[in-house]
């Protein structure tokens, strides 16, 4: 699987579990909850690193 599509399937599982994830002009993605950003993320990560991070900001912003 592709970084892209890895990106992808993590953000139909948040929009599943209640969150708001849209897609910007920018290409980055955002993730709400409610009316509240909880974090953004690129649409095309260019570090392997960058879904790691990502997943542990979610985390410390919904705990």
């Amino acid at each position: 699987m592709t970084a892209r599509g890895d990106d992808r399937k993590l953000m139909t599982y948040l929009a599943r579990h209640g969150y708001r994830v849209t897609k910007g002009y920018s290409g980055h993605w955002k993730v709400y909850a409610g009316e509240r950003l909880l974090t953004s993320t690129s649409g095309t990560p260019s570090d392997w690193r960058s879904r790691r991070n990502f997943i542990h900001q979610l985390r410390r912003q919904t705990t």
